[in-house]
């Protein structure tokens, strides 16, 4: 595939988001979005820092999780003017995307979606830009590690 192909596919694919998110009160711009190269760096960073500190939950259901995120997203109401980065399951071929903090609060459900965590095909991460605040939901084999900061 041509570069200029994959760059044609990667903005038809990021716009479809747009507008998803638009349709949810979500206003995002094509600029909003990380190279797949600094979201790939972002992913590890993710990794290192979950790897590094204690998770604060450790659920062994799903169907637990589901519950805890929606109540542990509270914890990153102090920072809901700031901007964080939303890692989902298309990051590969769109990039993580700048959100605003108190979107990612206001519409913590249908995040829970569109990250692919909802249909268990995603981890559920959004941090800070300095990594001053996050949540982290990762899943492993045999259970699910929350870890929320801020």
């Amino acid at each position: 595939m041509t570069n200029r192909l994959a760059e044609a596919l990667m903005r038809n694919r990021r716009l479809r988001m747009i507008k998803e998110l638009k349709e949810h009160g979500v206003e995002v711009e094509l600029n909003d979005f990380l190279s797949i190269d600094e979201s790939m760096a972002l992913v590890i960073e993710t990794r290192d820092f979950m790897d590094k500190h204690e998770p604060q939950v450790d659920v062994l259901s799903y169907e637990e999780a589901l519950i805890c995120i929606p109540i542990n997203i509270s914890i990153l109401e102090p920072y809901e003017k700031g901007k964080g980065i939303l890692l989902h399951r298309f990051l590969c071929e769109t990039g993580a995307i700048r959100l605003k903090t108190g979107d990612i609060i206001a519409n913590i459900d249908f995040f829970i979606g569109f990250t692919g965590f909802g249909d268990r095909e995603y981890d559920f991460e959004f941090v800070g830009t300095d990594f001053n605040y996050g949540t982290l939901v990762e899943r492993n084999e045999y259970n699910i590690l929350m870890l929320y900061w801020g």
